[in-house]
């Protein structure tokens, strides 16, 4: 394949909004332009970064070695795993609980929380991933 025709076909994806272009709209509504232009950057050096090692053959690499191609498979399953266990351990931290416990009502009565309390627990645990990132 042609340089040319790679790089045409990469700015297609690219230049379609995905993730990337909500999270730097986000960011610049919240953190200002300056935040969302360097975190913009970022990720155009990153998108730079895989078509540039792709090009250089790092795909026939990958396919060709199939103990490589399973490690980058259950990569990507691990870190939502991971991320899935830091945000109920975040929620559990948060509130003391864990997910369906009961919870003390005043008066020693006990009672079942509710979806609103399970939906601000979710709000509070993507304040929280978004902190750390």
């Amino acid at each position: 394949m042609e340089l040319a025709t790679f790089l045409g076909i990469s700015l297609l994806p690219i230049l379609s909004p995905g993730p990337s272009s909500i999270l730097a709209i986000r960011n610049s509504l919240r953190h200002g332009l300056r935040f969302a232009t360097i975190r913009l950057m970022a990720d155009l050096a990153g998108i730079l970064l895989i078509s540039s090692l792709l090009l250089s053959g790092l795909s026939a690499l990958i396919i060709n070695s199939q103990s490589l191609l399973i490690a980058i498979q259950m990569a990507g399953p691990s870190y939502v795993l991971v991320i899935g266990m830091t945000c109920l351990q975040a929620r559990q931290r948060l509130h003391g609980r864990r997910p369906g416990q009961r919870s003390e009502a005043g008066g020693g009565e006990t009672r079942r929380h509710d979806a609103s309390e399970d939906a601000a627990q979710l709000r509070a645990c993507m304040r929280w991933l978004n902190q750390r990132s």
